[in-house]
């Protein structure tokens, strides 16, 4: 049920960057200005935008949402993750949005209310 995208699919576009790589995905919007990924709040019927969990190579990367003061500084933020991670790097990414479809080990929704994004790489 979630959003796939394979080292194939990458291989197909020339993507410049890794948020290139998450634009479009279902289930994810990459904010404009500041770019950044959100989720649909899996918990909120207002449909507002959540901060996902996200996993790389099956350990948790903690980010935070970019703003005027800059990311939480107790956390990695995405910016970070951005700079390390480009297309070629990636064998694969899942966006989970739907409880029941995530992964247990990747689902802290009933603590944080957002789905998750799992990214491995080579």
């Amino acid at each position: 049920m979630g959003a796939f995208v394979t080292e194939q699919d990458i291989k197909k576009h020339t993507f410049s960057d890794f948020i290139e790589v998450l634009r479009g995905l279902r289930g994810l919007q990459v904010n404009a200005a500041v770019p950044f990924p959100f989720l649909i709040g899996i918990s909120d019927f207002n449909q507002v935008r959540c901060i996902p969990n996200v996993y790389l190579d099956g350990l948790a990367f903690p980010i935070s949402m970019p703003g005027p003061r800059g990311p939480t500084p107790d956390y990695g933020s995405f910016q970070q993750l951005r700079g390390i991670l480009f297309p070629g790097a990636i064998k694969g990414l899942e966006v989970d949005s739907n409880p029941g479809t995530i992964p247990a080990q990747y689902d802290l929704t009933s603590s944080t209310g957002c789905g998750s994004i799992v990214i491995w790489t080579r």
